[in-house]
């Protein structure tokens, strides 16, 4: 089934910090970069569907509004709340309380119960080739960039797209199996989860050009450089296996 109406984007935020280990702390700070980020997609892609999902308990319903009121008036953005289950994001880590962001949006969220696909942005970051990435990735169930060279060894969870019923089916628990403490990120966990799929047909091309800030490590990230140029060649490369 192919979706017609605007891709839904959904933007996964935590602007209370509650996972160990997290360089961007600061609930002021963090709250800032989260709407830098969506006033970015907003100016970038004002015709999206967006879904903003904290899962630390804030509210950020008045400063989207507001944003939305100055940037981007007609602009369709669904916020969600709600308070993540701390003792195991505490224990597992951030990766925990991401996964449960997801699952928060996808069984509340208006937005997302008629859509068959939707794309996946961390808070604070944005991307700057989403036309291109989109066009260039409709007919695979999923989308993702990754570190590895033609075996994953983890899956850039930052930005990616995703038919709903193959996140279910397949991505919707890797979550579960996070324990940072132990070097086990979401990201391990969803490489993992697609390890008997073929690379062809989840490897994005071309990989997102990721913009903002890390709240984990607290970076600034401006991704086309040499670095981005390889990937870009990889990711080419095992596209192309699909046609041999």
């Amino acid at each position: 089934m192919v979706q017609t109406s605007p891709l839904p984007l959904l933007i996964t935020t935590s602007v209370v910090a509650n996972a160990p280990r997290t360089a961007v702390a600061a609930t002021e700070e963090r709250l800032a970069l989260t709407l830098e980020g969506l006033e970015r997609w907003l100016r970038l892609r004002p015709e999206l569907a967006y879904v903003v999902c904290d899962g630390s308990g804030f509210d950020l319903r008045e400063q989207v509004d507001d944003l939305c009121r100055r940037v981007a008036p007609s602009a369709s953005v669904e916020v969600l709340h709600f308070v993540n289950d701390q003792s195991q994001v505490q224990r597992r880590g951030k990766g925990f309380g991401e996964g449960e962001i997801v699952q928060f949006a996808l069984a509340h969220g208006r937005t997302l119960q008629g859509a068959t696909r939707f794309a996946k942005c961390t808070g604070k970051l944005w991307i700057s080739n989403l036309a291109a990435v989109e066009a260039w990735n409709r007919q695979q169930p999923a989308s993702f960039d990754y570190r590895g060279r033609l075996r994953p060894v983890l899956l850039d969870t930052r930005f990616y797209l995703c038919d709903l019923a193959f996140y279910r089916d397949r991505l919707a628990t890797a979550h579960h199996q996070v324990d940072e403490p132990a070097g086990v990120n979401l990201e391990h966990c969803f490489a993992r989860a697609l390890a008997t799929e073929p690379l062809f047909r989840y490897a994005m091309l071309p990989p997102p050009i990721i913009h903002g800030v890390s709240g984990s490590m607290g970076v600034r990230y401006d991704e086309f450089d040499w670095h981005y140029a390889r990937r870009l060649a990889r990711a080419a490369v095992v596209r192309g296996l699909r046609w041999r």
